[in-house]
C-alpha cells in the first residue's frame, strides 16, 4: 500500500519508476508509454493500484493503435 502525502512525493516516486521504462529516440509508442504511465500511475495511485496494473493498462491501450510494437521496460521491476 502506497501512502504519500504530497504531490511532490508522488511525482518523485513516479519519476523513479519511469527510470525502468526507457525513452527511445524516434519510438513514438515507447515514448507515449512513458507519458501515459505517468498520468495513469498518478490517477491510479489514489485507488491503491499497483505499478504493474498501471503499466499493463497503458500497454494494452497503446497496442490498440500500435499492434506490432513491443514495449521496452524492466521486467524485473515490473512483474507483469
Amino acid at each position: 500500500m502506497v501512502m504519500m502525502t504530497t504531490r511532490d512525493e508522488l511525482e518523485k516516486m513516479i519519476q523513479e519508476e519511469l527510470t525502468h521504462i526507457p525513452y527511445i529516440k524516434n519510438n513514438l509508442p515507447q515514448n507515449l508509454l512513458r507519458e501515459t504511465y505517468h498520468n495513469t500511475r498518478l490517477a491510479n495511485i489514489k485507488y491503491l493500484g499497483t505499478k504493474e496494473q498501471a503499466l499493463k493498462s497503458c500497454i494494452e491501450s497503446l497496442k490498440k493503435d500500435h499492434p506490432d510494437w513491443e514495449p521496452v521496460y524492466d521486467k524485473e521491476f515490473f512483474k507483469i
